[in-house]
C-alpha cells in the first residue's frame, strides 16, 4: 500500500511546485487485530489495523506500475549486483504526520463516549488550542505528549518527504510560513517513568529528550 500511496501523491503533486501536500495517517503497520491494555489498565484501548494479506503481489499488479509523467516512470527499474530486479518508486513532495513510528501500533479508545484515534483526538486538540498557528514539528511533538496520557507505546512523528527538508517541518500547519520559535523548547511529563523532560533538539532525525531535575535550597 505504501508504494501505491507514494504513486498517488506523486501524481497529485507532479509539476505543481506551489502545492503543499499534507498526509495524515492514524493507523499502524501491523497485521492481525489484537486487543491492547494501556498502562492505566483500561480495557477499551485497541489497535487501529486490519488483517494483512499473506498473498504476495507481483510488482506489475501495483497501482501506477505502467504510469509515466513527462517520460518519468512511477516505478524505475534497476538491476543489483546479484542480477535481481529492483524498483524505485517515485515520491512527490509532501509532509507526513504519522500517528506512530513504523514499528508501533496506533491506538483508539473511547473519549467522551465516542471511539476516537488517540492521535487524531490529540492533534485536533492542539490545533484548536493554537488556533492553527503551530508548525508540523510542534504539532507532532505536542500531540505526542497528549497521546502518552491516553495510550502506551505510541510516538507520533512528522517527516518531510520527496525533496522537502527539515525546514519544511517548521512551517505553520497548511501554510508556507516558517514558525519562529524564538528558542522555545517543549517541556513534558512522562507517565511511563514519572519524570519531566525537555525536548532539546534534533540529531540524525531522532529527537533528544533531557530529563529535568530540580533542586531546592534551604
Amino acid at each position: 500500500m505504501d508504494k501505491e500511496l507514494s504513486v498517488l501523491i506523486w501524481e497529485a503533486t507532479f509539476g505543481k511546485p506551489n502545492v503543499s501536500f499534507v498526509v495524515i495517517t492514524d493507523c499502524c503497520y501491523c497485521g492481525t487485530i489484537t486487543k491492547a491494555l494501556d498502562q492505566s489498565g483500561e480495557s477499551d484501548v485497541t489497535e487501529r489495523m486490519i488483517t494483512a494479506s499473506n498473498v504476495p503481489q507481483a510488482v506489475e499488479n501495483y497501482y501506477g506500475f505502467n504510469t509515466k509523467l513527462d517520460n518519468q516512470s512511477a516505478f524505475e527499474k534497476s538491476i543489483d549486483q546479484d542480477g535481481q530486479s529492483q524498483f524505485k518508486v517515485a515520491r512527490g513532495p509532501h509532509i507526513h504526520l504519522a500517528a506512530s513510528q513504523d514499528y508501533q501500533t496506533s491506538k483508539e479508545l473511547s473519549i467522551d463516549n465516542v471511539r476516537r484515534g488517540a492521535f487524531t483526538h490529540s492533534m485536533i486538540k492542539i490545533l484548536n488550542l493554537c488556533e492553527g498557528r503551530v508548525s508540523y514539528r510542534d504539532l507532532a511533538d505536542r500531540a505526542g505528549v497528549l497521546v502518552k496520557h491516553l495510550a502506551s507505546d505510541q510516538d507520533p512523528d512528522v517527516n518531510a518527504v520527496g525533496g522537502l527538508t527539515d525546514d519544511d517541518e517548521q512551517k505553520i500547519f497548511l501554510t508556507k510560513e516558517l514558525l519562529n520559535t524564538n528558542g522555545k523548547r517543549l517541556v513534558f511529563h512522562s507517565r511511563e517513568d514519572n519524570q519531566w523532560y525537555l525536548k532539546g533538539g534534533c540529531f540524525t532525525a531522532s529527537w533528544m529528550a533531557t530529563r529535568l531535575t530540580s533542586t531546592t535550597s534551604g
